[in-house]
């Protein structure tokens, strides 16, 4: 399963009338429900890291669950997109 760009995300939801959850996530089980959720739903999520929430966990770490979360739920065609949304700061 591909990980794009959130803006390349948002013009094909747009372009083909579609929207996505931007859902934030906290520490694992939150990644982990999430990325379980979208694969049972097969629908694209964006996985969204608030930046107050870098006191409770890394977004590296962040970032890497739910990349790994990604690759592992290869049972989904290639158009259901999983995608790390950067902490603002």
């Amino acid at each position: 399963m591909p990980l794009v760009k959130v803006n390349e995300l948002l013009h094909h939801a747009t372009e083909n009338g579609y929207g996505v959850a931007a859902v934030n996530v906290f520490n694992y089980e939150t990644i982990k429900w999430v990325a379980e959720a979208a694969n049972r739903e097969r629908i694209p999520v964006i996985i969204q890291f608030y930046p107050g929430f870098d006191k409770y966990i890394a977004l590296k770490h962040v970032a890497a669950i739910a990349k790994d979360f990604a690759e592992k739920n290869l049972q989904c065609p290639s158009e259901y997109i999983w995608i790390i949304l950067p902490a603002m700061k």
